[in-house]
């Protein structure tokens, strides 16, 4: 048995595994979307990918590396190569972290 997709189906749940959390980003894009919270919004994670490297907490922010964003899960990394603050426009990750430099160390997850 399916149910139709709710708008909440598309939030984050950063302790699942990273593989988890890519396909989802990808299976639910363009509805409803991938997103977590961040600095009192909503953070829209467009495009991404599960990674390998140094663990960090589930919803911590690593230092960009090259053109991706690190960001920790359950199990492994999640590389965000594009996201979207809510109201704006979508942005490569190198291009987000120029204009939000305050990303980087903190942790994303619920509103409030």
């Amino acid at each position: 048995v399916t149910r139709r997709l709710s708008r909440d189906d598309g939030a984050i749940d950063w302790t699942a595994s990273a593989n988890r959390v890519a396909r989802e980003v990808r299976a639910y894009n363009p509805w409803p979307g991938s997103f977590t919270y961040w600095g009192g919004g909503m953070l829209k994670i467009i495009e991404a990918a599960s990674a390998n490297g140094p663990p960090l907490a589930p919803g911590r922010v690593g230092a960009l590396d090259g053109y991706s964003l690190p960001i920790g899960t359950g199990d492994g990394l999640l590389e965000v190569h594009r996201l979207q603050l809510e109201g704006r426009r979508a942005l490569p990750a190198a291009e987000f972290v120029q204009g939000h430099a305050n990303l980087v160390g903190s942790v994303l997850g619920l509103a409030g």
